[in-house]
């Protein structure tokens, strides 16, 4: 899992143009700048320009996957270098993309060159010297949400979907097999094994040693590394995936039929703890500790709202706002933080580039709501964030945030 871990853990910047920044309340809530941010540690991977970002196989063959080219012309280029000499390159199609590199192993998977159609897809696996070793017919098109597949001791799992059909089919057809998990070795490439789903329309996920995924036709299955399949929760209401915390608690989103949907808590048996309904769509969970970051929006109105809820289903406090969570709940000490978005923007030109002003920070007490951070509406992004990519427990790194003023000066702080 390391290709897509290196690439999320530290957030791409989409927007860095900010406006004039204030105050909601000086308590609690330091802003500190930092002087020489290309040397600060949490901000070492960040500056390391685009092409100079390789994976790297475990016989030191650094690989890197450009785009080159535009409009009709654009084309995807891989390339592999060993102690700074080029090996080889080798171009793909537009409907190409890198999969990960594992081990010796470099993985592919080729869609339509019409990247609307997804449709069935490929997977090619090329050795070091840029040979194909491997090629397999895949159900679908690989699924992917912030990331694409997770990797466990000698094999990569991750799910497709052929949700191309399911539209012409006019929505889901219960009890038919639209998705496959699937399991593929690390040493050679070769598939290992895969299993038949109903709608699996977000990758797998990995918590001691098991795979689990969402099925929305039937449920919450797992999946040990043989390929036997469980279902540990029938429920074809499930809305995303199981967000497991330190202590055992998993956590799902599901949709019913009156005006809000619930978030409900289990035990590690899989039995209902607690549910708690909530306003909105579009969720991102966070679980933190003993708290649970609920952030919803509806598009009706353009209204996000954040739920903060304990272990034991209890709303300590929520928050409406315009806008929605553009990049995740960010926690740090006794604070929460996030990102909003909206649709009002301020589009201006900016070094040949046109940049939206459509953003604003929010910062909290985590536990009493108490707001101690705002900003106006800006552009703003979290340089550093370690999102919760496997949908589990992880611990946030301090909050970085990068602003570029109207002339172009780009500054780093820390909210803390």
């Amino acid at each position: 899992m390391n290709h897509f871990l290196k690439r999320v853990a530290i957030m791409i910047l989409l927007f860095t143009l900010i406006g004039t920044t204030q105050m909601a309340s000086a308590a609690g809530i330091k802003k500190v700048s930092i002087t020489n941010p290309k040397n600060h540690p949490l901000l070492k991977e960040y500056f390391i320009p685009e092409n100079q970002k390789y994976d790297k196989t475990d016989n030191g063959v650094q690989v890197y996957f450009q785009s080159k080219g535009t409009g009709y012309a654009q084309y995807y280029q891989l390339i592999a270098k060993k102690a700074g000499k080029t090996l080889w390159k080798k171009d793909f199609h537009v409907g190409v993309s890198l999969l990960g590199v594992e081990r010796n192993l470099i993985f592919l998977y080729e869609n339509n060159q019409n990247t609307a159609i997804n449709g069935p897809s490929t997977l090619i696996v090329l050795n070091t010297q840029g040979k194909t070793i491997y090629r397999s017919g895949l159900n679908g098109a690989v699924v992917n949400d912030a990331y694409t597949y997770i990797r466990d001791g000698d094999a990569i799992y991750f799910v497709t979907d052929r949700f191309y059909d399911r539209l012409n089919e006019g929505g889901t057809t219960p009890g038919k097999l639209y998705s496959r998990m699937v399991a593929v070795s690390v040493k050679t490439g070769k598939i290992l094994w895969t299993k038949g789903l109903g709608v699996a329309n977000r990758p797998p996920l990995l918590y001691k040693g098991k795979i689990y995924v969402t099925d929305n036709n039937e449920g919450l299955f797992s999946f040990d590394a043989k390929g036997n399949k469980t279902l540990l929760l029938k429920d074809d209401n499930i809305d995303g995936q199981a967000v497991f915390s330190p202590k055992g608690y998993i956590y799902l989103t599901f949709f019913t039929d009156s005006n809000q949907d619930v978030l409900r808590a289990y035990d590690p048996e899989f039995r209902l703890l607690w549910s708690q309904p909530y306003d909105g769509f579009d969720v991102n969970l966070l679980v933190d500790d003993d708290l649970i970051f609920l952030s919803t929006y509806e598009y009706e109105g353009d209204v996000g709202r954040l739920y903060t809820i304990n272990e034991k289903g209890k709303v300590l406090w929520t928050y409406k706002y315009k806008g929605y969570d553009s990049q995740g709940v960010v926690t740090s000490g006794n604070n929460v933080f996030f990102i909003s978005r909206t649709d009002e923007s301020e589009v201006i030109q900016l070094h040949n580039n046109l940049v939206a002003i459509d953003n604003r920070i929010f910062g909290f007490n985590k536990r009493t709501g108490a707001l101690l951070y705002s900003t106006n509406l800006g552009s703003y992004s979290f340089a550093t964030n370690e999102y919760p990519v496997s949908r589990v427990f992880t611990k946030n790194i301090q909050p970085i945030i990068e602003e570029t003023s109207r002339t172009g000066k780009t500054s780093y702080y820390f909210l803390k």
